[in-house]
Order: C-alpha cells, then sequence, then structure tokens
C-alpha cells in the first residue's frame, strides 16, 4: 500500500468508530493490519494524521493524490515510479500533527496550488514547529497571555525572521540567546517608561538595517575586493539584537563568506543617583569570514557568542558627546583582537568618533579610517594624535584616488570642501 492509502485506511476505520480520537479499539486495529509493514512509529504518525480535523485532512488528502498522479511542483518521477507509482516517505508529514490547523491547512494549500515543493513543505514545516516552541518561551520569559498582546507590545520583536533566529539553537532547553534577547526587550521597556534614559530617540530609535541593505553592501565589498585580491578579510556588523536573523540572512545570501557566526555584547551597567540603571545595553554582531584558515576565539576568553565589555566612555568635543550612540572602545578591541593579527590591516568606515580607528591602533594594528564629515575627520584626528602623539605612521589621504598629504594640513585647507561633497576622506595610520 502507498502512503495515501494507509492514511485512508485509517481514516476510514477511524470514521467507523465514531471519530473517537480516545478509543483505543480502532488504534488496536490499524496496528494489527499494519503492524507487519510499518514500524510503532510510523503507525503513530499515520494515526495522527488520520485524525486531522476536516478540512486539514482534506487538503492533505488532495496533496497525496496528486503526488501521486506526479503533480506537484518539481516532482520528478523516477523509471520506479512510473512503473509502481510514485511513493511518499512518511517522514516528510512528520511536523503536520504538530502544528495548529490554520498552519497546517495554509502550508499544504501552498502544496496543492503548485507554490511550494515537497522538499520546501517538509522544511516549512519543521521551522514552523521549531516557531512554535519559540513563541512558547518567548511568551513565558515577557510574562504575555497571548501572542495578540505579544505582537502589540513588541511588534518588531515578535516578527517571524526575527524569532528564527533562535530556531537554530537546541530548543530542549530554554537558549540562553533568548533569555538575552527578552531581557533587553524587558530592559528597553523600563528604560522607556521612565525620565532617565538618554537620547531623544530613545532606547528603540536606531536606524533599523534591511537585509537587502547589507546583502548590498556585502557584495560590492566584495567585488572591491576580487580587484585588489586580498585573500582572506573579515566582516562585524553591529546591529540591535532584533535585527540579527536579517543581518545573517544577508551575508548567508551574498554567498561570498565562508563562515557566519551571530553574538551578542552586553555593555557593562552604568548608575547614576539613586542606584536606578541608566544604561544596561545588549547589541548584536554578525562576524562573517572568507578565506580565514583557523577559527576565531575572544581574546579573555569569553563564551563563543556572547561577551561583556566595558561601559562607554563617551568622546567629547567642547564637552559634549560627538555621538550618543557610540559603541565602547573595550568592544572594538575585542573585535579587532579576535579577528586579526599585529600589523594587520583594519578598515574602520563612517564610524564617526575614531573609536574604531583607536582600537585598532591600541591592538598594535594598521588602520585605514573613512569618513565624509570634516568636523569628524578634525575629532578624529585629534584624538588619535592626543592619544599617542607622535608614536604613529601618520598619513592623510585627501579623497579616495588615494593622493597623500600629510595630517598636519591646516584645518583651512581640510574644510575646503564645500558642504555638499560627498568624496570620502580617509585616514591612513601605521604602526
Amino acid at each position: 500500500m502507498s502512503l495515501k492509502e494507509k492514511i485512508q485506511l485509517c481514516r476510514n476505520i477511524f470514521e467507523t468508530s465514531g471519530m473517537d480520537k480516545a478509543s483505543k479499539d480502532w488504534q488496536t486495529t490499524v496496528t494489527t493490519i499494519l503492524s507487519p509493514e510499518e514500524s510503532k512509529g510510523v503507525i503513530k504518525l499515520l494515526i495522527k494524521l488520520a485524525t486531522l480535523e476536516n478540512e486539514t485532512y482534506e487538503l492533505l488528502h488532495e496533496v497525496l493524490s496528486s503526488h501521486s498522479n506526479g503533480q506537484l511542483k518539481g516532482q520528478n518521477l523516477t523509471p520506479s515510479d512510473i512503473t509502481s507509482g510514485p511513493n511518499l516517505k512518511p517522514s516528510a508529514l512528520m511536523s503536520i500533527p504538530g502544528l495548529p490547523a490554520s498552519a497546517a491547512q495554509q502550508v499544504l494549500s501552498e502544496v496543492r496550488v503548485g507554490s511550494m515543493s515537497m522538499p520546501e513543505f517538509q522544511k516549512e514545516t519543521k521551522l514552523l514547529l521549531k516557531l512554535q516552541t519559540v513563541q512558547k518561551v518567548f511568551l513565558d520569559l515577557l510574562g504575555l497571555k497571548s501572542w495578540d498582546e505579544a505582537r502589540n507590545r513588541y511588534p518588531m520583536a515578535s516578527k517571524r525572521e526575527v524569532l528564527e533566529h533562535f530556531c537554530k539553537f537546541n530548543l530542549r532547553s530554554t537558549p540562553p540567546e533568548l533569555k538575552t534577547f527578552c531581557h533587553q526587550l524587558k530592559m528597553e521597556d523600563t528604560a522607556n517608561s521612565t525620565e532617565a534614559f538618554r537620547g531623544d530617540r530613545g532606547s528603540l530609535g536606531y536606524p533599523e538595517w534591511t537585509w537587502t541593505d547589507v546583502k548590498t553592501f556585502a557584495n560590492n565589498m566584495t567585488s572591491v575586493n576580487i580587484q585588489h585580491q586580498v585573500d582572506s578579510f573579515s566582516l562585524v556588523v553591529l546591529s540591535i539584537v532584533s535585527e540579527l536573523s536579517s543581518v545573517e540572512k544577508a551575508i548567508t545570501e551574498s554567498r561570498h563568506f565562508s563562515e557566519s557566526v551571530t553574538a551578542f555584547y552586553m555593555v557593562q551597567n552604568e548608575t547614576k543617583g539613586g542606584g536606578k540603571t541608566l544604561i544596561n545595553c545588549v547589541g548584536g554582531l554578525t562576524i562573517a569570514r572568507k578565506g580565514c584558515s583557523q577559527p576565531f576565539t575572544w581574546k579573555e576568553g569569553h563564551c563563543r557568542n556572547y561577551i561583556e565589555v566595558g561601559k562607554v566612555e563617551p568622546f567629547l568635543h567642547d564637552g559634549c558627546p560627538v555621538d550618543e550612540e557610540q559603541k565602547p572602545l573595550s568592544l572594538y578591541r575585542e573585535l579587532i583582537a579576535a579577528l586579526s593579527s599585529p600589523k594587520e590591516w583594519i578598515v574602520d568606515a563612517f564610524s564617526g568618533t575614531g573609536t574604531g580607528c583607536l582600537a585598532a591602533l591600541l591592538e598594535d594594528r594598521c588602520v585605514l579610517s573613512l569618513e565624509r564629515d570634516e568636523a569628524k575627520i578634525r575629532h578624529m584626528k585629534g584624538r588619535v594624535s592626543t592619544s599617542f602623539g607622535g608614536s604613529c605612521n601618520k598619513k592623510r589621504v585627501a579623497d579616495c584616488a588615494g593622493d597623500e598629504e600629510d595630517i598636519q594640513d591646516s584645518e583651512e585647507e581640510a574644510s575646503s570642501h564645500e558642504s555638499g561633497d560627498e568624496v570620502a576622506s580617509s585616514l591612513q595610520f601605521e604602526c
């Protein structure tokens, strides 16, 4: 008997028994008939499929009928299929009984109309089953009662593309990464409910990366790299945690990198007056590597997917922070130490504060720092000069074409570009 015929047999016996799922009599009958051919596990699966609610079962029956006729999307018939008729393995339907009826009906409908192949169906149903577990843990960790409440309260964090990131972890117990993510959401709630949070944008006001932005950047960077024939390099994208899956998707789909790792970093608490926590920052890292023979390890022996770094010491100009959202110097140092070797080159693109540039020099690396804003270039030059004095061989490259001038150019010449000029200037430091 084919899989379709076995499920139909179970359904007929089930209907004859009065459709009582709990009844053992009809299940015993099914087991007696099928046990010579099938294992106990497969028989249990067939019973679950036969007792699906009516609409779901009808859709499943239509899909199995189309498969028997070789009519499903991408279905390639082998000579034996043509001779004896195509048959589906029971494992292809293993995830269906664990899904809500609405989810099962949706994917079965997509297979029926030809918008999804059976391999895609298997992958999707397995993912939906994992997402269902992630959703339950998400609700539990945040103390929410329903998914509608979760979507209303956390419209970005509750999106499928965000929660998919956690499906790759072992879900037999609660993943530490998901605990950290939910802890961040709680802290953001607390920060946004008090007048103590810093910055006019609040803790959720970061611009979003989209996966197309990152994918385009990765493609462009790799295209430039092919021209200059750099054998190996690492790309680090810093983002808020809810965007990790989008960034990782872009990195994966660019197909330029041999290794991709996501991690979390936590900036140790800053507290002021009355012991109120003003900052408890958890951020996301996506690390992509090409041509690197050795896996990276953190300098201080942190867990591979989680590091803690020192609190932010803001880079000031005239007593005011140059950038309210600047990252800690210690974070950049950790990344540079883990992903490069002394005397290698670091590219720090448009950070605006010089933090990446300074971190590279402190870790004994050479650095190329790109920036469009002339005021920020002056800030960065001043910061590096203050920290290192004359200990580095410093050059200034006036534009992307590579005309070199001394770093001590006058401020008048440095600001001679018109304000609308989009040519990027760069600072080059060799230790």
